[in-house]
């Protein structure tokens, strides 16, 4: 309950006028005060001040997210701590390119309330069905909105997510290079081999050729193979228990995180040839530098 409008005028030291206004706080039903600073006391001063002072007691005492009127762009800037929080940096620094492009399209002044499948259909037709952007990054983009549409849904500020009413009809070009992708994704041993062998035959490749073999009779990640430390190695297995997080240019400023997900959390036996792998490098480190439990192999 809203308390009886009383607007009064307080002169402050620097010059300027502070207008109060009392109001009713749903949650404690104290009688609280709110208030804004203008530089005059004229009549217009004071028209403009109650038209503020009524939008700033409104946003307060609506205590039903759904009956305030949400801007995307505030839904953003709400959004993204929390996505920015649960996310490894790798993934979050991407938002701003992603937000640039929705923003041809989605403007942070529109309603939340008002952003349709439609609009979203828009977008998608201006990146990929009629553009030149690619189904994987259009389809990255509607994911990135579909998150961001359910945060609203969790704070209540919506109770459908519009990019529901959306898909992503893939080009029959697209089909076709999906068809052979799929067909060509995986290496024969044969051609496996030529590639390490290949890669072992010029000198400064050798370790990459070390790397591409362990990484064929291991199943790792590049991320995972970049992560490991000499403590994660013992009795002819491995600990896998990270990631490097190599987003930035220089790989000086890369870090360490978890897996890709909890599962990749795990030991793998290593074959004989692997271990060979390992102990090799482990005494060119010795020779070389060191290979302490705390250094990456």
């Amino acid at each position: 309950m809203r308390y009886k409008k009383q607007m009064w005028v307080v002169s402050l030291k620097n010059g300027k006028y502070k207008y109060c206004e009392r109001y009713i706080d749903p949650y404690s039903e104290k009688t609280k005060t709110a208030s804004v600073t203008l530089e005059k006391d004229t009549p217009q001063a004071k028209k403009q001040a109650i038209k503020l002072l009524s939008e700033k007691i409104e946003d307060i005492t609506t205590t039903d997210p759904a009956q305030k009127n949400i801007t995307f762009g505030e839904l953003l800037n709400e959004w993204f701590p929390y996505y920015q929080a649960k996310n490894k940096r790798k993934t979050w620094k991407q938002v701003d390119g992603n937000l640039k492009r929705i923003h041809t399209v989605i403007s942070d002044d529109m309603l939340i309330k008002n952003i349709d499948g439609k609009l979203i259909t828009k977008l998608i037709d201006e990146m990929y069905t009629f553009g030149t952007y690619s189904y994987n990054y259009t389809s990255q983009i509607r994911a990135l909105l579909s998150t961001i549409f359910k945060f609203a849904i969790s704070r209540k500020y919506l109770s459908n997510n519009p990019v529901k009413d959306t898909e992503i009809a893939l080009k029959i070009e697209d089909k076709n290079k999906q068809r052979e992708k799929v067909e060509n994704k995986y290496l024969e041993r044969d051609e496996a081999e030529k590639i390490i062998s290949y890669l072992a035959n010029k000198k400064r490749c050798l370790l990459h050729s070390r790397m591409s073999e362990f990484l064929w009779l291991t199943g790792l990640r590049y991320g995972e193979l970049q992560a490991l430390k000499w403590n994660n190695y013992h009795d002819g297995s491995i600990r896998v228990e990270g990631t490097l997080d190599s987003f930035m240019r220089s790989i000086t400023e890369a870090e360490k995180t978890s897996p890709k997900t909890s599962t990749s959390f795990r030991v793998v036996d290593l074959p004989d040839r692997a271990i060979e792998i390992i102990e090799e490098r482990k005494q060119y480190d010795l020779i070389h530098f060191s290979a302490e439990d705390d250094d990456y192999i």
